[in-house]
């Protein structure tokens, strides 16, 4: 099998958000059958998209205390085509130059899969059969509903676990948690009024402004342009009476937005708060919360401290719909968290709007002293190359948080860079990496059955 063609195949089948995980999970299971595979495919139905998982074992059983290899396979949307210049405008185009390949989840993260299907196969060939399961779920990106399912339908008996993650091959241990949350704020009744009347008019008038920012990860939002927050900035600075035709920006809450784009009528004689006038006041509240944040440093941690993200804003009929997401590092206490949802939702029920946590996931931590740990530590050490054998701590959210909720053992590992890559066009992978990644996992794999056994499901 070579990597760097199976590689480009993978890139060029769309695993995006809005499309699903159907099709290139379909080529896998192809791939799987030409090695002789036992293969299990879990159909789901997420939002009215079907979607699958895919399970992969070198042998037809479920045995006990499996060491289970996950990555995601969705990626995020790929936004603006044209900002794909290292493909051709093509995000699906896997293209190379020198030791990089460009493309769209080439870090993030599903050729992390690949580089752990192939071990497996390489190991087998070598006369390996590990206690190993492999699995590329869904929705990686949002809710995490791919592996929450593959616990629910117990498809594994895992008891520890390599979850797919660009960390330029260093081990990870511990990575912060995050809340999705949604506020919608509704239109008074004199807006809704204006609004149908502006539609029936036969001639009528509006000023329109797109708004732009740094496409990127949520956990990154210290260090990124928000094109809703500079939005919401601009509406703060115009007269009261402020018409809201049209907003939208954005395209999932666990991306930082690139463009947003405003339609609106300076108009006035507005007597009820507008929803610009509730959107100020939440504004405010949820900047006091992110000023607090600073009170709360984590070391390790890239930021260090908690941070929020607008990641979406869409007109409906009667109201605006906003969607974020809350990063929790691993210091922050339950009920310091609650009151400052706490806060940010007795605002929101003031001006008549609605707050509600859609989805949490915890933080996850792996001790230090884990024998877990020590054998990663030892396969890295193994590779005749330079890597950092370290291990460290990330912001980011993983599926790490829904397997350790349930008893096992995690680590986070992978090829590729996160800060400044992903969700974001040109996203990029060294080659180099990706086939230390393969090297990695066949030691892993090569090892792991003397651990388990020796071991037990150690927590």
């Amino acid at each position: 099998m070579n990597l760097v063609e199976i590689s480009r195949k993978f890139i060029a089948i769309d695993s995006s958000h809005s499309q699903g995980t159907s099709d290139l999970v379909n080529f896998i299971e192809e791939l799987c059958a030409e090695y002789k595979l036992f293969v299990d495919i879990q159909d789901e139905v997420l939002e009215g998209r079907k979607e699958k998982n895919i399970i992969i074992r070198p042998h037809a059983e479920t045995m006990s205390g499996e060491l289970l290899l996950q990555t995601h396979l969705d990626t995020p949307d790929p936004g603006i085509y044209s900002l794909w210049t290292k493909t051709g405008s093509n995000p699906f185009d896997g293209s190379i130059y020198g030791d990089e390949l460009y493309g769209l989840g080439v870090a993030d993260v599903k050729l992390d899969f690949l580089c752990k299907l192939m071990a497996m196969i390489q190991g087998i060939e070598l006369g390996h059969t590990p206690n190993a399961v492999l699995v590329g779920t869904f929705a990686g990106g949002s809710s995490m509903a791919g592996a929450v399912k593959l616990i629910r339908r117990g498809k594994i008996n895992a008891s520890h676990a390599l979850v797919g993650h660009p960390t330029e091959l260093k081990l990870i241990n511990a990575s912060a948690g995050y809340a999705a949350v949604e506020i919608t704020i509704p239109f008074s009744d004199e807006e809704m009024n204006y609004h149908r009347e502006h539609d029936l008019r036969v001639s009528s008038s509006c000023q329109s402004k797109m708004f732009y920012g740094e496409a990127g990860h949520s956990s990154h939002t210290l260090l990124k342009e928000n094109a809703i927050i500079n939005m919401m900035e601009f509406l703060g600075q115009l007269p009261e009476g402020i018409a809201v035709l049209d907003m939208e920006g954005g395209s999932h809450f666990n991306a930082i937005p690139e463009s947003a784009v405003l339609e609106f009528d300076i108009m006035g004689g507005f007597k009820q708060p507008t929803v610009v006038v509730k959107t100020a006041k939440i504004v405010e509240i949820v900047k006091q919360v992110e000023a607090e944040f600073e009170n709360f440093p984590c070391e390790g941690f890239t930021p260090s401290v908690p941070t929020l993200n607008i990641g979406t804003v869409k007109k409906q009929k009667d109201y605006l719909r906003f969607t974020g997401s809350c990063r929790i590092t691993p210091n922050i206490a339950q009920n310091t968290y609650e009151e400052w949802m706490g806060r940010i939702d007795s605002v929101c029920k003031e001006v008549g709007a609605t707050f509600r946590i859609v989805d949490y996931k915890s933080a996850f931590s792996t001790k230090e002293d884990s024998r877990f740990l020590k054998l990663a530590k030892t396969a890295l050490q193994s590779l005749d190359v330079e890597v950092d054998v370290d291990y460290g701590k990330i912001s980011a959210t993983t599926e790490a948080s829904v397997f350790h909720r349930m008893g096992i053992q995690c680590l986070v590992f992978g090829a590729g860079t996160h800060a400044n890559n992903s969700h974001e066009p040109n996203e990029k992978v060294s080659l180099r990496e990706l086939q230390h990644s393969v090297d990695f996992y066949e030691k892993i794999l090569q090892n792991y059955n003397g651990l388990n056994k020796s071991n037990g499901a150690e927590s």
